[in-house]
């Protein structure tokens, strides 16, 4: 009887599996991939079907592509393009109405009848090629793959359910990014490494063709490319615009370069004279007219007004009210070209105007942006929204956008080695974007896109489903991100790490260790300010060093438990930026022979990452001293015995921002955001009320930290404060970018409000904190007695 038992045991598990394998669609077999088929001719599709096929033989047999229709595998198709496969849509009865018409949208489907088709169908070409990468991401190919070296794992078997649908289709219609400051990383390496040229500072089709595979797999459709002086201008490179259409993105422009024109490398005053619309109009014009003619009949988004030749303010203007009237003037003029070079009906060109640092101020003295085009709102540089559209702007044809950064070269300090901007702030900016109908064009400053990948791609998922990522579920997003590069290995302490990664640099970034700032009247080298000893206590800079420590420690231990073929992908992703990071911050909290072991050490952690990893891949695309700024000298040897930091205080006590005891309207904590990592936004007319007891009385230092937010629609930052039943008066956190209280804001990551008052001790005292504005959020509250 026992044997029988377990032969019907065997048998009954045999059939389960063999029924579960009947009602499923199989991307991969017995590892063989399936069939895929298209017949269009887009070329963003065939793009992608490529893409597939070429990641498909990192994990099993390839799939084998077809150009002819046929009844089985994968049929890939967009919407009206054949009607060979509309027919077939409707034989199988695939419903695609949530889709037609839409801009991007794709739909996937496994047939419901049980025949061996997954359809894929694009509402046009982009959303078609989206829908055949989602299948690239489903047998378990990353989208950094190629960018951070995320090696797939090999797979017998990977299916899809019978009647499995997937209907996406993007938030924001533009999603792009922007190569930055490329003159220490990226371009060195595709001119030295990648792409080797004879002709310094070039980026060519093969190294675009990367970043737009990239951009493809991220789900985004926009670039503005590298523009510095030194770099070869996109457009006169053979081969980079037909790359760009090939991988069908959208090229556009970045702030200071109207109409395509890469003014920095193209625009040569020896033969043109001055970049000065009023008194060489007509050279300017036809310089403009140039590229128009040039990128005619291609995709592309237009950045229009007018700024100096690069980041800087227009030529020949004087006060804001000239800037204004003058660029009433430019925008005459480029729509009278647009229409003549571009298309007729000028409405239909996709525009933006970049409200960048003085053009802010000159649009709030009255300059009259056309309604057709998008008003492109932009951070501080530092990660906070500087301003975004009241409820008219809000009505406009063009709608509006974002200009955002986690990488920047500028006041009050560079950051851009590693990057390191909290992932909630991010989220909770864009979000705020979003709720002002920010909908229509999303870029973001990556830099040399290594070391941001992870901000990436969160800014981009995104712009591509904002619901796909609240407060809640951004650990989540984290969490997941960690899983898929890492094989799933030690993904809860991956992390971990990084959230106290980021959580540090909310406090300093790495960059901002010096304490210093550039761009400083006075000093060499067009502003660099030496640096200047530490301002933190004795015990924040030992607490600093040890949390660094810790997680250096963690990052160096996980790496022992990383797949192999997986670990130049997590030195890439966590390993060097949390080593880097920690090691510049013993650099200068440490002193004697560990401060100058630590500077040796980021060298040959740099090293390792241009030298070592991939075999050298990446050599020539992390500078650990870019711009070779102060900060990133070597230590001063000064004795081992001293003590960074200024005395400590005799008592002290921070309160975290989720630690009210009391709450009143609308309150709530943003997980990740700030040094306490639990900053608490309060609503207009809600307020808060902390409650804490101290040790001994006298004279207290109360600090407030605050987010150092922007207005969303100008005004003010202002809160009421009450400590017990003393009524502290009404208070400002604003502070306008540029100004000394607002590089204080930007280094340190807090607007600060502090006071003294004398207090007793065996009483409970209360400290309440009401918003009377938008946009107040709390940080931490420090309670010292000196």
């Amino acid at each position: 009887m026992k044997v029988k038992k377990t032969v019907i045991l065997i048998f009954s598990v045999i059939v389960a599996l063999s029924t579960s394998g009947k009602d499923k669609f199989h991307l991969i077999d017995k590892g063989q991939g399936t069939n895929i088929h298209y017949v269009g001719h887009s070329q963003v599709v065939n793009t992608a079907i490529e893409m597939l096929t070429n990641d498909s033989k990192l994990i099993s047999s390839p799939f084998k592509f077809s150009s002819t229709l046929s009844e089985d595998g994968v049929v890939v198709g967009v919407i009206g393009e054949n009607i060979a496969f509309d027919k077939l849509l409707i034989k199988y009865k695939i419903d695609v109405k949530g889709i037609k018409n839409q801009w991007e949208a794709c739909h996937i489907e496994v047939s419901g009848k049980q025949e061996n088709i997954l359809f894929v169908v694009g509402s046009d070409p982009r959303g078609a090629a989206y829908g055949v990468l989602e299948l690239s991401r489903k047998i378990g190919i990353s989208p950094w793959m190629w960018w951070a070296d995320v090696v797939p794992s090999r797979k017998e078997t990977v299916t899809l359910p019978f009647g499995f649908k997937e209907t996406q289709k993007p938030s924001v219609q533009y999603r792009g990014i922007f190569l930055n400051d490329e003159d220490w990383g990226i371009v060195p390496w595709s001119s030295q490494t990648f792409e080797p040229s004879t002709v310094p500072y070039h980026m060519g089709p093969k190294t675009y063709g990367k970043v737009f595979e990239l951009l493809l797999r991220l789900r985004a459709n926009t670039l503005w490319p590298a523009m510095h002086e030194r770099t070869t201008p996109f457009y006169t490179v053979k081969g980079n615009r037909e790359t760009a259409e090939k991988y069908g993105i959208v090229m556009g422009t970045s702030h200071c370069e109207p109409l395509m024109r890469n003014n920095a490398g193209e625009w040569y005053k020896e033969n043109l004279g001055r970049y000065n619309f009023k008194s060489n109009r007509e050279n300017i014009i036809n310089y403009w007219a140039e590229r128009l003619k040039e990128v005619a009949g291609t995709e592309t988004f237009m950045t229009v007004g007018m700024r100096g030749v690069h980041d800087g303010r227009m030529e020949g203007v004087k006060t804001s009210a000239e800037y204004r009237d003058a660029l009433h003037e430019v925008f005459d003029v480029q729509r009278d070209l647009l229409k003549k070079y571009i298309n007729p009906n000028v409405e239909e060109i996709p525009q933006t105007m970049v409200l960048y640092k003085e053009v802010l101020d000159v649009y709030k003295e009255g300059l009259e942006v056309p309604d057709y085009v998008t008003l492109m709102w932009t951070d501080d540089n530092d990660g906070h929204i500087s301003n975004l559209s009241n409820k008219e702007e809000q009505k406009r044809k063009g709608g509006s956008g974002v200009y955002y950064h986690v990488s920047y070269w500028g006041s009050p300090h560079d950051y851009l080695w590693l990057s390191s901007t909290q992932p909630a702030l991010v989220y909770s900016e864009m979000k705020r974007a979003w709720d002002y109908n920010a909908r229509k064009l999303w870029i973001l400053n990556v830099g040399d896109i290594k070391p941001a990948e992870y901000l990436t791609e969160l800014f981009l998922d995104m712009g591509w489903n904002i619901e796909s990522i609240n407060e809640k579920s951004l650990k989540e997003h984290s969490y997941n991100w960690a899983a898929r590069e890492f094989g799933g290995q030690k993904t809860a302490e991956i992390a971990e790490v990084m959230k106290e990664y980021y959580r540090l640099a909310s406090i300093r970034r790495p960059e901002f260790m010096g304490f210093n700032k550039v761009e400083i009247e006075g000093y060499p080298r067009g502003g660099l300010m030496p640096v200047v000893s530490p301002d933190f206590t004795i015990d924040e800079a030992k607490k600093r060093v040890a949390d660094y420590d810790a997680i250096e420690k963690s990052a160096i231990e996980i790496s022992k438990y990383i797949p192999k073929n997986l670990r130049d992908a997590y030195y890439q992703l966590v390993e060097y930026p949390v080593r880097a990071a920690s090691q510049m911050n013993k650099k200068f909290l440490l002193t004697g022979q560990p401060a100058l072991d630590a500077y040796n050490e980021i060298t040959k952690l740099t090293d390792h990452y241009n030298m070592e990893i991939a075999n050298g891949k990446w050599n020539g695309i992390m500078d650990m001293k870019p711009r070779n700024l102060p900060v990133f000298e070597s230590a001063n040897y000064t004795h081992k015995d001293m003590e960074v930091g200024r005395p400590n205080p005799k008592n002290s006590l921070t309160i975290y921002a989720n630690e009210f005891n009391k709450s009143i309207g609308i309150v709530r904590t943003i997980t990740g955001l700030g040094h306490s990592n639990q900053a608490s936004e309060i609503n207009r007319e809600s307020a808060v009320e902390y409650e804490f007891t101290i040790e001994e009385e006298g004279d207290y230092e109360i600090q407030l930290g605050f987010i150092p937010m922007q207005p969303a629609n100008g005004g003010d930052l202002c809160l009421e404060l009450w400590l017990d039943d003393k009524y502290l008066g009404k208070h400002s956190i604003k502070a306008k970018p540029f100004t000394d209280r607002w590089r204080a804001n930007v280094l340190r990551q807090q607007a600060i409000i502090d006071f003294k008052q004398n207090m007793k001790v065996n009483s409970t005292h209360f400290l309440k904190i009401k918003a009377l504005d938008n946009d107040i959020i709390v940080d931490e509250i420090k309670i010292m007695r000196w």
